[in-house]
């Protein structure tokens, strides 16, 4: 296959080979084909014999009938007039041309062809009918015209030149019917294997990069389309008179079309596997060269247009719809009513996808918008389908999204780390300090006479003792911002736990000058929490009401509920200036005393906080002025 790709003298023969298979198939086939319209292969030759004979008669009959109908004026038929050649000299054939008597009247009367009066317009030899062994055709047109055709033994000839041409084309296809069929197979499937062989060593070497492959491929299926067109249109318009000449002429005109056609269907085949194996064919179709300049040139319009203000591209674009507009209005004024319909219901429908687009983009960016306020980092906005200013404002979304994401991740990050250092810490001071208490409680225990050896021993202990509660505290407020504390939730009297703590605390709430003021409901109030937690919630609030409030103040502590949930509200008077935010009390090491001169490590809040959110509630810290109000929120079950 190598050796013949490159030899064009080896593929140009095969090319000629091919088209004589394919020119024989034509052939052949023809023949093979008019046996099969006739039903000859299965029929019997007599039966044979008396169509062919029809075949002819009805061909005589219509070359009288188009003398009888078409002739030039009104003038009549002369019976000298030669009407098919040769028939003056014809032994063997006659006939007679009859027209009815006013045909016009008799149409006109409704009479049937039986009753009507026949006239001879020609006879020829008209004796012969009346002989044995001769075919008689009676052939009738619209009723008003009869043709009696007769036909004698035309082996022997003595009949027309034209009609003997026609006996002999249909016995000579009739003749040759089984070496027609085998010719045609045999020749086709040469053809096909000859073609299929070309077809492999066509586009090699050299003709990859030949001008065959560089050709436009498109305007070469077009002018063949048109070829062919043109000879169809030919052969319909001209194919009625083909089966009156000599056999060998109409299979030389079978010939040369089948040549035409295959050189035309063959050559573009080939050219197309050239330009297929050499890659890159539709690169030299005119279209695809047109469309690429129109793509370049709308890709520098669309380049202009992207840079281009969105106020400024709105506006351009309503003005275009103006002027659009203006444009079918004018149309419409012309007189072409419809055109200016038809334009305008096209732009319509154009302006109605350009809304449902924008509308549908408008929603996307929208659900996008929408999920990052409510925290879905995660989420990202689909740019598929997106164009100008729609997907840049999609990728912004994205972007928002994407630094927000590693902003937490960076903060949970810090969060985890600082909790980890706090737990680590708080484990390692644990074990020293538990000592320092020990050994403070050895030496108090110890007769020493020195004052102030005693008082420094109760220094240390009260130190000690705080820095133990501060290293307790670090370690629960580690487990609660972490979610690392086990809690049994069950029905909890919200106004008992309420009440135990403010007894708890009396006392020291009265030694710091305090009027502890209780509004509890008459009903009872239950939630779901964990005892053991909320305890140390109340605790821790508590305490620093009591550590913090401003000495002969009154402490307010009220139960309420509000759209089904218990609410817990503690109200007191700072002693210091809260010159810090509700959300930086929550914080931890963060204190009201700023000075940090009481005691305290500023973890109260922020456990309880944790901790109340840990079980479902919600936490908040309101400021006005030195007014300091905690509220405290569950579900009421």
């Amino acid at each position: 296959m190598n050796r013949l790709g490159r030899s064009f003298i080896a593929r140009f023969i095969l090319y000629l080979v091919m088209l004589v298979s394919i020119m024989l198939t034509a052939v052949a086939g023809t023949i093979a084909a008019c046996n099969i319209d006739y039903n000859w292969y299965s029929d019997r030759s007599d039966a044979v014999e008396d169509e062919i004979y029809s075949e002819v008669a009805e061909y005589v009959g219509s070359i009288l009938y188009d003398y009888a109908y078409y002739s030039e004026g009104d003038e009549e038929i002369d019976n000298a007039q030669t009407l098919i050649y040769g028939e003056d000299r014809a032994e063997n054939f006659g006939y007679g041309l009859y027209r009815a008597v006013d045909a016009e009247a008799a149409a006109a009367n409704g009479e049937t062809p039986e009753k009507v009066k026949w006239e001879p317009v020609k006879e020829i030899n008209i004796g012969l009918g009346k002989e044995e062994g001769i075919h008689h055709e009676t052939i009738q047109h619209d009723g008003y015209v009869k043709i009696e055709v007769y036909l004698g033994d035309m082996e022997k000839g003595g009949v027309p030149n034209e009609v003997g041409y026609l006996y002999d084309l249909y016995k000579f296809i009739y003749a040759n019917r089984n070496v027609a069929a085998v010719t045609a197979a045999l020749a086709a499937l040469a053809s096909f294997a000859l073609f299929v062989i070309l077809i492999c060593a066509a586009g090699r070497d050299k003709e990859k990069e030949s001008v065959t492959a560089r050709l436009p491929l498109d305007v070469i299926v077009a002018i063949a389309a048109l070829l062919l067109t043109i000879i169809v249109t030919t052969v319909a318009y001209s194919g009625s008179g083909i089966t009156v000449i000599n056999y060998i002429e109409l299979t030389m005109i079978i010939c040369a079309l089948a040549l035409v056609v295959a050189v035309i269907v063959t050559g573009t085949i080939l050219i197309f596997a050239v330009q297929l194996k050499a890659g890159g064919w539709w690169r030299h179709m005119l279209l695809y060269k047109v469309g690429a300049l129109v793509v370049k040139g709308l890709a520098v319009l669309f380049g202009v247009f992207r840079h281009i203000d969105l106020v400024w591209k709105t506006g351009l674009t309503v003005f275009a719809g103006i002027f659009i507009n203006f444009i079918i209005m004018i149309i419409a004024m012309t007189g072409a009513a419809s055109v200016a319909m038809t334009m305008w219901l096209v732009g319509a429908v154009v302006t109605a996808a350009a809304v449902i687009y924008t509308a549908l983009c408008m929603k996307r960016l929208e659900e996008g918008g929408r999920h990052l306020a409510e925290g879905d980092m995660g989420y990202k906005t689909d740019t598929k389908g997106l164009f100008l200013d729609f997907k840049d404002h999609a990728n912004d979304l994205n972007d928002i999204g994407r630094g927000m994401a590693n902003a937490v991740e960076e903060r949970l990050k810090s969060e985890r780390f600082k909790t980890e250092l706090i737990t680590n810490v708080s484990h390692d001071i644990k074990t020293p300090i538990t000592s320092m208490i020990n050994y403070v409680d050895l030496l108090k225990r110890e007769e020493i006479d020195n004052e102030k050896a005693r008082e420094y021993i109760e220094v240390l202990e009260r130190q000690s003792q705080r820095l133990k509660k501060l290293t307790e505290d670090l370690v629960e407020a580690s487990k609660a911002a972490t979610g690392n504390v086990t809690l049994d939730l069950m029905p909890c009297d919200v106004a008992v736990m309420m009440n135990q703590a403010m007894g708890e605390y009396r006392e020291k709430a009265e030694a710091a000058g305090l009027d502890m003021i209780m509004d509890l409901p008459a009903e009872s109030v239950s939630i779901m929490a964990d005892g053991r937690s909320m305890w140390r919630v109340l605790d821790n609030l508590m305490n620093n009401i009591c550590k913090y409030s401003q000495p002969g103040t009154r402490v307010y502590q009220s139960l309420e509920i509000e759209d089904g949930k218990a609410v817990m509200i503690y109200r007191n008077t700072s002693k210091y200036a809260l010159n810090i935010s509700e959300e930086e009390l929550t914080e931890r090491f963060v204190r009201g005393d700023s000075s940090r001169h009481t005691e305290g490590s500023g973890l109260g809040l922020s456990i309880a906080k944790n901790l109340v959110e840990l079980q479902g509630g919600r936490f908040e810290i309101y400021i006005d002025g030195d007014l300091f109000k905690t509220i405290i929120r569950f579900d009421i079950i």
